[in-house]
């Protein structure tokens, strides 16, 4: 992920880490996800869940229910982390939906969509110089909604 500079102004910072916090939990989500992935795929021949252990490849042992119970957390965790992130996005775009469009469209490319100013300048068709500039001017205005 992107390193957001940081301005003096505390409520801008605060305002970037709320803006940066749902797609910091969509990768958490996702994270899990494929871990539980991984499991489901190393552990795929176990057949059904008993109590004894069984010996895997390299001579370790592997309670199966305990590897049941690792994904199936892990699928939990992720589908948790998944909808605080859907949360987080609506809560996100109430706070948007208030401002012009213009600069809810900058905010959302940058931020949400994480484009970087150059590729939103093409999509505007301004030059990155003022994209930056609007970009500090809509989230100015973010942090008074």
């Amino acid at each position: 992920m992107r390193r957001e500079q940081h301005y003096k102004d505390i409520e801008l910072n605060k305002a970037i880490d709320e803006l940066i916090s749902y797609n910091m939990l969509k990768d958490e989500s996702k994270q899990l996800l494929d871990k539980a992935q991984e499991y489901k795929e190393r552990y795929k021949y176990i057949q059904a869940i008993c109590y004894d252990k069984i010996r895997i490849s390299g001579g370790e042992r592997v309670d199966k229910m305990a590897t049941v119970d690792n994904w199936v957390d892990l699928e939990l965790k992720a589908d948790e982390k998944s909808r605080e992130a859907e949360r987080k996005y609506w809560q996100i775009e109430s706070k948007l939906e208030k401002l012009a469009d213009e600069e809810k469209r900058i905010l959302e490319l940058y931020y949400i969509k994480r484009y970087d100013l150059q590729k939103i300048a093409l999509i505007m068709n301004y030059c990155d110089v003022t994209i930056r500039t609007k970009k500090a001017i809509a989230l100015k205005k973010y942090t008074n909604v």
